[in-house]
């Protein structure tokens, strides 16, 4: 199968490249047997394209890919804020060494070792995402990066549970007074973010429209800036991965 997979809700994708279609078909094998949805791709180009259009939660690419290699895919991915929180793993002949990924697998292709690998970087990035999810207190602010890893894992919690996930991204002043009068209006269990100088974000668990709405207007309201402005998003319903539910939110506060 070249491309995704027909499911109620697509994604997050296991993405695996290769140019050689015997190899390519082992990949895909291996990964459906292991229950990953997955995406395919022949060259490095391939790859970026079904990136930017499916939401993905590793990818597996030969470093030696045509077009574009393997290598140069994932300095690609590690050097964009919003998708180097994607793992990568690179796969290498007897002897080559590889960067920037998050691991190795070897050639020639061995089930077992496809399937243990994946398993073992997923489970790496999900607690490396829960550490960083942690490591907000209650009460307190995030970082940009821990925005990011956050977002990853409510949105794939949301995603693979069915339950909604709102994202507020409130812009027009300073994030340092933004930020910490945004924490005193939210919930314990929402995480605050300050993206940018002049960005907060906040992460609402368990939120649908109307919550998020109302949260919203609150907000607006108790701040009473005619300089800000804001949006929202949901997740699974909007958006089912963290990218483009994060620009929707982005886009409706610059509107």
């Amino acid at each position: 199968t070249r491309g995704r997979r027909a499911k109620v809700m697509p994604g997050p994708y296991v993405l695996v490249a290769d140019a050689d279609p015997f190899s390519l078909n082992l990949l895909e094998e291996a990964c459906t047997t292991a229950g990953y949805e997955v995406l395919t791709a022949l060259d490095g180009r391939q790859a970026l394209e079904l990136l930017a259009r499916h939401p993905t939660m590793l990818v597996l690419l030969d470093a030696g890919l045509p077009e574009m290699s393997g290598q140069q895919v994932a300095e690609i991915l590690k050097n964009e804020a919003e998708l180097k929180v994607i793992p990568v793993l690179l796969a290498v002949g007897t002897g080559e060494k590889v960067a920037p990924a998050d691991g190795t697998i070897s050639k020639p292709y061995r089930v077992a070792e496809i399937q243990s690998r994946i398993r073992e970087t997923l489970l790496t990035a999900r607690d490396a995402r829960r550490r960083a999810r942690e490591s907000v207190a209650p009460g307190g602010l995030g970082d940009r990066a821990q925005l990011l890893l956050s977002l990853e894992y409510e949105v794939t919690r949301a995603c693979r549970f069915g339950q909604p996930l709102a994202v507020v991204v409130l812009r027009g002043g300073p994030s340092e007074e933004l930020g910490p009068r945004l924490r005193g209006l939210l919930r314990v269990m929402d995480a605050v973010f300050v993206s940018t100088e002049d960005e907060v974000v906040a992460i609402l668990p368990d939120t649908e429209a109307v919550g998020a709405q109302t949260a919203l207007d609150r907000v607006l309201g108790d701040l009473a800036q005619p300089s800000l402005s804001a949006g929202v998003s949901l997740a699974p319903t909007e958006a089912t991965a963290p990218a483009p539910l994060l620009d929707l939110a982005r886009t409706r506060a610059t509107a």
